[in-house]
Protein backbone atom coordinates (compact mmCIF):
# COMPACT_ATOMS: atom_id res chain seq x y z
CA UNK A 1 0.00 0.00 0.00
CA UNK A 2 1.50 3.15 -0.92
CA UNK A 3 1.45 5.82 2.06
CA UNK A 4 0.60 9.64 1.03
CA UNK A 5 1.55 12.13 3.25
CA UNK A 6 1.32 15.44 0.98
CA UNK A 7 -2.23 15.64 -0.22
CA UNK A 8 -3.28 18.13 -3.01
CA UNK A 9 -7.30 17.62 -2.95
CA UNK A 10 -9.75 19.35 -5.52
CA UNK A 11 -13.31 19.89 -4.18
CA UNK A 12 -14.18 22.78 -6.14
CA UNK A 13 -17.20 22.03 -6.61
CA UNK A 14 -19.98 24.60 -7.68
CA UNK A 15 -22.68 23.46 -5.31
CA UNK A 16 -22.60 24.32 -1.06
CA UNK A 17 -24.17 21.02 -0.90
CA UNK A 18 -21.11 19.23 -2.70
CA UNK A 19 -18.58 20.90 -0.53
CA UNK A 20 -20.37 19.97 2.81
CA UNK A 21 -20.59 16.18 1.21
CA UNK A 22 -16.66 16.72 0.37
CA UNK A 23 -16.02 17.72 4.50
CA UNK A 24 -16.91 14.03 4.55
CA UNK A 25 -14.30 12.53 2.91
CA UNK A 26 -11.81 14.93 3.85
CA UNK A 27 -12.47 13.77 7.04
CA UNK A 28 -11.60 10.13 6.47
CA UNK A 29 -8.51 10.93 5.60
CA UNK A 30 -7.35 12.76 8.64
CA UNK A 31 -9.06 9.90 10.70
CA UNK A 32 -7.31 7.16 8.62
CA UNK A 33 -3.78 9.53 9.15
CA UNK A 34 -3.36 11.93 11.21
CA UNK A 35 -0.07 12.54 9.48
CA UNK A 36 -1.57 13.56 6.40
CA UNK A 37 -1.25 17.08 5.31
CA UNK A 38 -3.97 18.66 2.69
CA UNK A 39 -3.93 21.57 0.89
CA UNK A 40 -8.19 21.85 -0.25
CA UNK A 41 -8.32 23.76 -3.57
CA UNK A 42 -12.25 25.29 -3.51
CA UNK A 43 -14.26 28.19 -3.89
CA UNK A 44 -13.77 31.13 -1.66
CA UNK A 45 -17.27 31.29 -0.92
CA UNK A 46 -16.98 28.19 1.08
CA UNK A 47 -13.78 29.06 2.98
CA UNK A 48 -15.86 30.10 6.28
CA UNK A 49 -17.09 26.55 6.47
CA UNK A 50 -14.06 24.62 6.97
CA UNK A 51 -13.99 23.42 10.24
CA UNK A 52 -10.52 23.21 12.23
CA UNK A 53 -11.14 20.05 13.19
CA UNK A 54 -10.34 18.96 9.07
CA UNK A 55 -6.67 20.26 10.27
CA UNK A 56 -6.19 21.64 6.42
CA UNK A 57 -2.90 22.92 6.09
CA UNK A 58 -3.45 25.13 3.43
CA UNK A 59 -6.29 26.40 1.00
CA UNK A 60 -5.92 27.58 -2.53
CA UNK A 61 -9.23 29.43 -3.02
CA UNK A 62 -10.90 29.87 -6.54
CA UNK A 63 -13.22 32.71 -7.23
CA UNK A 64 -16.67 31.28 -7.74
CA UNK A 65 -18.09 33.63 -9.87
CA UNK A 66 -15.66 33.57 -12.84
CA UNK A 67 -14.65 29.75 -12.29
CA UNK A 68 -18.59 29.01 -12.72
CA UNK A 69 -19.21 32.01 -14.84
CA UNK A 70 -21.88 31.37 -17.19
CA UNK A 71 -19.67 33.06 -20.23
CA UNK A 72 -17.78 29.77 -21.31
CA UNK A 73 -14.52 31.92 -22.56
CA UNK A 74 -14.34 33.66 -19.03
CA UNK A 75 -14.29 30.43 -17.11
CA UNK A 76 -11.94 28.81 -19.31
CA UNK A 77 -10.06 31.71 -19.10
CA UNK A 78 -10.28 32.03 -15.23
CA UNK A 79 -8.91 28.44 -15.16
CA UNK A 80 -5.75 29.05 -17.18
CA UNK A 81 -4.97 31.95 -15.11
CA UNK A 82 -5.70 30.26 -11.15
CA UNK A 83 -3.81 27.26 -12.72
CA UNK A 84 -0.76 29.97 -13.91
CA UNK A 85 -0.93 32.02 -10.91
CA UNK A 86 -0.52 28.84 -8.68
CA UNK A 87 2.04 27.10 -10.07
CA UNK A 88 4.94 27.75 -7.89
CA UNK A 89 2.67 27.16 -4.83
CA UNK A 90 2.16 24.14 -5.83
CA UNK A 91 5.58 23.02 -7.20
CA UNK A 92 6.72 23.83 -4.42
CA UNK A 93 4.82 21.42 -1.87
CA UNK A 94 5.74 18.60 -3.77
CA UNK A 95 2.41 16.91 -3.58
CA UNK A 96 2.92 12.73 -3.40
CA UNK A 97 -0.74 12.80 -4.58
CA UNK A 98 -3.59 15.19 -6.21
CA UNK A 99 -7.63 14.04 -5.65
CA UNK A 100 -10.11 15.30 -7.33
CA UNK A 101 -13.49 15.04 -6.10
CA UNK A 102 -14.99 16.76 -8.82
CA UNK A 103 -13.66 17.17 -12.50
CA UNK A 104 -11.78 19.75 -14.75
CA UNK A 105 -9.85 19.50 -17.92
CA UNK A 106 -7.85 21.88 -17.21
CA UNK A 107 -6.56 21.37 -13.55
CA UNK A 108 -6.06 17.72 -14.57
CA UNK A 109 -4.14 18.64 -17.53
CA UNK A 110 -1.72 21.17 -15.28
CA UNK A 111 -1.80 18.58 -12.59
CA UNK A 112 -0.10 16.06 -15.01
CA UNK A 113 1.84 17.69 -17.49
CA UNK A 114 2.77 21.48 -15.97
CA UNK A 115 3.19 20.60 -11.94
CA UNK A 116 4.58 16.82 -12.49
CA UNK A 117 2.36 15.15 -9.73
CA UNK A 118 3.12 11.70 -9.98
CA UNK A 119 -0.01 10.11 -8.75
CA UNK A 120 -2.98 11.67 -9.99
CA UNK A 121 -6.40 10.33 -8.78
CA UNK A 122 -10.36 11.39 -9.86
CA UNK A 123 -13.53 9.99 -10.72
CA UNK A 124 -14.21 7.51 -13.81
CA UNK A 125 -17.74 8.89 -14.65
CA UNK A 126 -19.16 12.17 -14.27
CA UNK A 127 -21.30 13.12 -10.97
CA UNK A 128 -24.70 12.88 -12.63
CA UNK A 129 -26.57 10.27 -15.25
CA UNK A 130 -25.88 6.81 -16.35
CA UNK A 131 -22.25 5.56 -16.99
CA UNK A 132 -21.25 9.81 -18.34
CA UNK A 133 -17.39 9.17 -18.71
CA UNK A 134 -15.08 11.96 -17.54
CA UNK A 135 -12.92 12.91 -19.87
CA UNK A 136 -10.41 14.41 -17.43
CA UNK A 137 -9.69 11.10 -16.19
CA UNK A 138 -7.31 10.20 -19.62
CA UNK A 139 -4.74 12.76 -17.23
CA UNK A 140 -5.32 10.47 -14.03
CA UNK A 141 -2.62 7.75 -13.29
CA UNK A 142 -5.38 5.70 -10.81
CA UNK A 143 -9.00 5.98 -12.24
CA UNK A 144 -11.60 5.88 -9.14
CA UNK A 145 -14.60 3.54 -9.88
CA UNK A 146 -17.85 4.40 -9.09
CA UNK A 147 -20.81 2.76 -9.75
CA UNK A 148 -22.39 3.28 -13.19
CA UNK A 149 -25.90 4.90 -11.95
CA UNK A 150 -24.31 8.10 -10.55
CA UNK A 151 -28.15 9.77 -9.96
CA UNK A 152 -29.18 6.94 -7.36
CA UNK A 153 -25.90 6.94 -5.73
CA UNK A 154 -25.73 9.81 -2.55
CA UNK A 155 -22.94 12.04 -3.56
CA UNK A 156 -21.66 11.78 0.25
CA UNK A 157 -20.83 8.29 -0.53
CA UNK A 158 -19.18 8.70 -3.97
CA UNK A 159 -16.34 11.65 -2.94
CA UNK A 160 -16.07 8.97 0.80
CA UNK A 161 -16.06 5.73 -1.91
CA UNK A 162 -13.14 7.80 -3.83
CA UNK A 163 -11.41 8.07 -0.63
CA UNK A 164 -11.72 4.49 0.64
CA UNK A 165 -9.78 3.34 -2.87
CA UNK A 166 -7.05 5.95 -1.88
CA UNK A 167 -6.87 5.67 1.96
CA UNK A 168 -8.30 1.18 2.90
CA UNK A 169 -9.94 2.39 5.95
CA UNK A 170 -13.87 0.95 6.84
CA UNK A 171 -14.94 3.46 8.66
CA UNK A 172 -17.97 6.18 7.39
CA UNK A 173 -17.97 9.97 7.95
CA UNK A 174 -20.79 12.47 8.39
CA UNK A 175 -20.19 16.55 6.65
CA UNK A 176 -18.21 18.36 9.13
CA UNK A 177 -19.05 22.25 9.91
CA UNK A 178 -17.81 24.79 12.21
CA UNK A 179 -19.35 24.93 15.42
CA UNK A 180 -21.67 27.97 15.49
CA UNK A 181 -22.63 27.95 19.27
CA UNK A 182 -21.10 31.50 20.05
CA UNK A 183 -23.96 32.96 17.45
CA UNK A 184 -26.72 31.86 19.15
CA UNK A 185 -27.40 34.99 21.54
CA UNK A 186 -27.05 37.10 18.82
CA UNK A 187 -29.34 35.21 15.86
CA UNK A 188 -31.80 34.83 19.14
CA UNK A 189 -31.62 38.92 19.42
CA UNK A 190 -31.25 39.94 15.92
CA UNK A 191 -33.90 36.93 14.06
CA UNK A 192 -36.69 35.43 16.83
CA UNK A 193 -38.13 38.15 18.61
CA UNK A 194 -41.64 37.72 19.30
CA UNK A 195 -41.93 34.48 17.96
CA UNK A 196 -44.72 32.17 18.10
CA UNK A 197 -44.76 28.90 19.04
CA UNK A 198 -42.99 27.29 15.79
CA UNK A 199 -40.02 28.90 14.04
CA UNK A 200 -39.85 26.92 10.71
CA UNK A 201 -37.80 28.28 7.90
CA UNK A 202 -38.66 28.01 4.34
CA UNK A 203 -35.50 27.87 1.16
CA UNK A 204 -37.98 28.69 -1.96
CA UNK A 205 -35.76 29.01 -4.67
CA UNK A 206 -33.40 26.57 -5.90
CA UNK A 207 -29.91 26.69 -8.22
CA UNK A 208 -31.55 25.84 -11.00
CA UNK A 209 -35.26 26.25 -12.35
CA UNK A 210 -35.98 22.65 -12.85
CA UNK A 211 -35.48 22.46 -8.69
CA UNK A 212 -38.09 25.50 -7.76
CA UNK A 213 -41.41 25.14 -7.20
CA UNK A 214 -44.08 27.16 -8.25
CA UNK A 215 -43.89 30.35 -5.14
CA UNK A 216 -48.06 30.18 -5.50
CA UNK A 217 -47.64 26.23 -4.05
CA UNK A 218 -45.40 28.19 -1.24
CA UNK A 219 -47.60 30.76 -0.68
CA UNK A 220 -50.83 28.35 -0.47
CA UNK A 221 -48.70 26.09 1.73
CA UNK A 222 -47.86 29.01 4.67
CA UNK A 223 -51.23 30.20 4.19
CA UNK A 224 -52.77 26.29 5.17
CA UNK A 225 -49.95 25.74 7.93
CA UNK A 226 -50.98 29.46 9.49
CA UNK A 227 -54.63 28.20 10.27
CA UNK A 228 -53.30 24.76 11.68
CA UNK A 229 -50.11 25.89 13.62
CA UNK A 230 -49.20 28.80 15.46
CA UNK A 231 -46.18 30.01 13.16
CA UNK A 232 -43.42 32.49 12.44
CA UNK A 233 -42.09 31.43 8.86
CA UNK A 234 -38.14 32.88 8.02
CA UNK A 235 -37.67 32.88 4.54
CA UNK A 236 -34.06 32.40 3.74
CA UNK A 237 -31.75 32.86 0.53
CA UNK A 238 -28.81 34.75 -1.13
CA UNK A 239 -30.37 36.18 -4.82
CA UNK A 240 -32.40 39.04 -6.26
CA UNK A 241 -35.05 36.16 -7.49
CA UNK A 242 -35.39 34.56 -3.78
CA UNK A 243 -35.61 38.47 -2.11
CA UNK A 244 -38.32 39.06 -4.58
CA UNK A 245 -40.27 36.16 -3.95
CA UNK A 246 -40.24 36.04 -0.05
CA UNK A 247 -41.40 40.27 -0.53
CA UNK A 248 -44.53 38.87 -3.12
CA UNK A 249 -45.34 36.51 -0.45
CA UNK A 250 -45.46 39.19 2.48
CA UNK A 251 -47.37 40.93 0.82
CA UNK A 252 -50.10 38.71 -0.34
CA UNK A 253 -50.37 37.19 3.61
CA UNK A 254 -49.70 40.34 5.60
CA UNK A 255 -51.71 38.82 8.37
CA UNK A 256 -49.23 35.83 8.70
CA UNK A 257 -46.06 36.21 10.59
CA UNK A 258 -43.63 36.70 7.81
CA UNK A 259 -40.07 37.68 8.06
CA UNK A 260 -37.68 38.20 4.57
CA UNK A 261 -34.23 37.24 5.83
CA UNK A 262 -33.05 37.36 2.22
CA UNK A 263 -28.75 37.76 2.09
CA UNK A 264 -29.14 39.22 5.92
CA UNK A 265 -27.01 36.15 7.42
CA UNK A 266 -23.47 35.20 6.06
CA UNK A 267 -23.17 30.69 6.01
CA UNK A 268 -22.22 30.47 9.36
CA UNK A 269 -25.20 32.85 10.84
CA UNK A 270 -27.39 30.81 8.18
CA UNK A 271 -26.06 27.59 10.12
CA UNK A 272 -26.93 28.69 13.52
CA UNK A 273 -30.11 30.03 12.43
CA UNK A 274 -31.39 26.43 11.33
CA UNK A 275 -29.95 25.38 14.50
CA UNK A 276 -32.77 27.20 16.43
CA UNK A 277 -35.34 26.90 14.54
CA UNK A 278 -38.03 23.95 14.70
CA UNK A 279 -38.44 22.98 11.10
CA UNK A 280 -37.14 23.63 7.43
CA UNK A 281 -39.08 23.34 4.33
CA UNK A 282 -36.42 23.50 1.57
CA UNK A 283 -36.56 22.89 -2.16
CA UNK A 284 -33.42 21.44 -3.56
CA UNK A 285 -30.59 23.79 -1.84
CA UNK A 286 -26.98 24.39 -0.16
CA UNK A 287 -29.38 25.66 2.58
CA UNK A 288 -30.46 22.25 3.22
CA UNK A 289 -27.57 20.71 3.30
CA UNK A 290 -26.51 23.27 6.02
CA UNK A 291 -29.46 22.21 8.36
CA UNK A 292 -28.50 18.77 7.87
CA UNK A 293 -25.58 19.31 9.63
CA UNK A 294 -27.08 20.79 13.04
CA UNK A 295 -30.14 18.16 13.76
CA UNK A 296 -32.91 20.96 12.58
CA UNK A 297 -36.26 18.47 10.98
CA UNK A 298 -36.09 19.09 7.12
CA UNK A 299 -38.89 18.70 4.83
CA UNK A 300 -37.08 18.77 1.61
CA UNK A 301 -38.87 18.58 -2.04
CA UNK A 302 -36.84 16.66 -5.12
CA UNK A 303 -37.46 16.02 -8.78
CA UNK A 304 -34.88 17.24 -10.98
CA UNK A 305 -32.16 14.95 -9.25
CA UNK A 306 -33.60 11.88 -6.70
CA UNK A 307 -33.52 12.28 -3.10
CA UNK A 308 -31.23 9.18 -3.09
CA UNK A 309 -28.50 11.49 -4.77
CA UNK A 310 -28.93 14.76 -3.19
CA UNK A 311 -31.15 14.42 0.00
CA UNK A 312 -29.92 15.77 3.70
CA UNK A 313 -27.92 13.76 5.21
CA UNK A 314 -30.00 13.71 8.44
CA UNK A 315 -32.19 11.15 10.43
CA UNK A 316 -34.67 14.23 10.77
CA UNK A 317 -34.95 14.77 7.09
CA UNK A 318 -38.54 13.32 5.23
CA UNK A 319 -38.07 13.52 1.40
CA UNK A 320 -41.14 14.45 -1.12
CA UNK A 321 -40.39 13.01 -4.59
CA UNK A 322 -43.64 11.83 -6.98
CA UNK A 323 -40.62 10.32 -9.07
CA UNK A 324 -41.60 10.72 -12.59
CA UNK A 325 -41.15 8.79 -15.10
CA UNK A 326 -38.70 11.24 -16.84
CA UNK A 327 -37.15 11.95 -13.46
CA UNK A 328 -33.85 12.60 -13.02
CA UNK A 329 -33.22 14.80 -16.35
CA UNK A 330 -30.02 16.37 -14.67
CA UNK A 331 -28.41 14.52 -17.72
CA UNK A 332 -30.43 15.83 -19.99
CA UNK A 333 -30.20 19.59 -18.51
CA UNK A 334 -26.75 19.32 -17.60
CA UNK A 335 -25.11 17.58 -20.17
CA UNK A 336 -27.38 17.96 -23.40
CA UNK A 337 -28.42 21.20 -22.54
CA UNK A 338 -32.50 20.52 -22.32
CA UNK A 339 -35.09 22.75 -21.20
CA UNK A 340 -37.52 20.91 -19.38
CA UNK A 341 -41.24 22.98 -20.27
CA UNK A 342 -43.06 20.87 -18.37
CA UNK A 343 -41.50 20.31 -14.30
CA UNK A 344 -44.01 17.61 -13.36
CA UNK A 345 -41.34 16.32 -11.11
CA UNK A 346 -42.49 19.69 -8.88
CA UNK A 347 -45.42 20.63 -9.81
CA UNK A 348 -47.29 17.26 -9.16
CA UNK A 349 -46.09 18.13 -5.74
CA UNK A 350 -49.01 19.30 -3.38
CA UNK A 351 -48.96 21.72 -0.57
CA UNK A 352 -51.04 19.03 1.21
CA UNK A 353 -48.22 16.45 0.59
CA UNK A 354 -45.92 18.76 2.42
CA UNK A 355 -48.45 19.63 5.55
CA UNK A 356 -48.83 15.96 6.43
CA UNK A 357 -44.59 15.48 6.70
CA UNK A 358 -45.19 18.47 8.93
CA UNK A 359 -47.78 16.72 11.02
CA UNK A 360 -45.55 13.66 11.64
CA UNK A 361 -43.27 16.49 12.95
CA UNK A 362 -45.37 18.63 14.64
CA UNK A 363 -47.58 15.82 16.77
Amino acid sequence: MIKYKNVLVRANTGGIGDFIWSTSAISLIKQFDKKVNITLITSDIFIPLIDKQLDIKNILPCSRKYNYSRNKFIKILYRLYWCIKNYFKIKKENYDLMIFLDHCHITSFFAKNIYKIKNIAGPAILPFGYNIGNNSSKFYTQILNLPLDFDRLHCMMAYQIMVRTLFPTCNLSLPVLPNTDYLKERIAQKFFRDVKKYKVALCIYGSHECKNWKIEKFKSLIEKLNNIYNLTFFILGYSKEEYENAKYIQNNLKDVDIRNLVNKTNLLELKELLNNVDLLISVDTGTMHIAATTGTKIISLHGFSLPEHTMPVSSEAKNICTYEKCSPCVTEVYRYKRKCTDIKCMNNITPDMVIEKVKEFFK
